[in-house]
């Protein structure tokens, strides 16, 4: 078994993230339950955000750095594509996974519904207009491709993946999900590999609208 632990809680999409690609490249690893901002955490990232990682006596942090580094350290599957334009379009849904999706799908949507921040109403349906936005960009490229850098699973579908399955359980998700075929194609497909299984966090009650 892999020396390798990762520090957060499951229902975090970037602490999934880490342990999806565990998952899919059959790396050995333990999850261990450190908060945000809690001691446990702050021992393994100085910004008190999620996740934390640690292998031997190397730590990490930021799951796109974690994963890069699983990917390149351990054998199994490749999840970053070896041509440039490949890994350049996964480069670029990482990306914008992290810094525009999150703020819309999670922050904007899913924290308010599940009642993790305070509800504005007016916030979430400002939020519905970029969501839509976004998901067409995700079914545009997905009509083209079997995942979103190519025809093989990425990094960025491992990225996407966790967002949108908390994205389906709240009134919006299933609103808007349905009217993007090839989207809903891609992530009945995620939802069915092992890796996405294995990481199924516990859900809260149901979001309220």
């Amino acid at each position: 078994m892999a020396d390798v632990t990762i520090y957060g809680v499951p229902q975090s999409t970037y602490t999934r993230t880490c342990c999806m690609t565990c998952e899919e490249k059959g790396i050995g690893y333990e999850r261990l339950d450190a908060a945000p901002h809690s001691p446990e955490i702050l021992a393994y990232n100085p910004t008190g955000k999620i996740p934390g990682f640690r292998h031997g006596d190397l730590v990490l942090w930021e799951s796109s750095a974690i994963t890069r580094y699983l990917d390149e350290t351990f054998g199994g599957p490749r999840l970053q594509p070896e041509d440039p334009l490949g890994r350049a379009r996964m480069n670029l849904w990482i990306s914008m996974v992290s810094d525009t999706i999150a703020q819309t799908m999670i922050r904007d949507i899913v924290l308010p519904r599940f009642g993790f921040i305070e509800k504005d109403d007016a916030g979430i349906k400002a939020a519905t207009g970029k969501l839509e936005r976004q998901l067409e960009l995700a079914d545009d490229a997905l009509q083209r491709t079997t995942y979103l850098a190519g025809d093989e699973l990425t990094l960025a579908d491992l990225f996407l993946a966790p967002k949108v399955f908390w994205l389906d359980k709240t009134p919006e998700g299933q609103a808007a999900l349905p009217r993007y075929p090839a989207l809903g194609r891609w992530y009945r497909a995620m939802a069915a590999r092992p890796s996405f299984q294995a990481t199924v966090p516990p859900v809260p009650g149901q979001a309220a609208a």
